[in-house]
């Protein structure tokens, strides 16, 4: 009779473990690459030499196309962004971005950089947890995040990549 409990008591622990889910935490990037193309849309008889060269473009990243995200979506139990990078290419030697504006739809202006030449490094601006919070509520219940980048310049036309990086820290529930 001992020997019967033991074995039923081994297999209701097995059927119990191996049907509860455990989960998995995983560390990726969502990048978003805004290309932005500056013209000069003013006359030569009224630029004045301060005078900057504006530009706003937009690009919206799906969770689904992005490689390194749309692996977890299918088991995904929660996403938080924990930190935001920005990098430029494509800026020759006499180029600089005068200002810059980094926004998200349904929130707004994030990050504001200045002064930015292609020979400057990634940038880390500094950004309040509370909207990170944010951008990842919106990653979770639209699926998609949409950059929208804005500024002026020094020179057009000229052509560059606003290369936008969100760290996502991803839990999924594993078998």
């Amino acid at each position: 009779m001992k020997r019967i409990f033991s074995l039923s008591l081994i297999l209701y622990t097995l059927v119990v473990f191996s049907s509860c889910n455990t989960t998995e935490v995983s560390t990726t990037t969502l990048s978003v690459k805004v290309p932005v193309e500056v013209t000069d849309t003013t006359s030569t008889a009224t630029k004045s030499e301060q005078a900057g060269y504006s530009f706003s473009q937009s690009l919206t990243e799906s969770l689904e196309e992005d490689e390194n995200v749309n692996e977890f979506l299918g088991d995904l139990k929660s996403l938080k962004v924990e930190d935001f990078y920005v990098k430029f290419s494509g800026l020759q030697s006499s180029q600089s971005i005068d200002s810059i504006d980094i926004s998200i739809e349904g929130i707004g202006v994030i990050a504001t950089l200045e002064n930015i030449a292609s020979s400057n490094p990634p940038q880390q601006p500094e950004i309040n947890s509370s909207i990170l919070v944010l951008i990842g509520n919106i990653l979770r219940s639209e699926q998609e995040l949409t950059v929208l980048v804005s500024g002026t310049t020094n020179s057009a036309p000229m052509n560059f990549v606003v290369e936008t990086y969100f760290v996502l820290k991803i839990e999924t529930n594993s078998p």
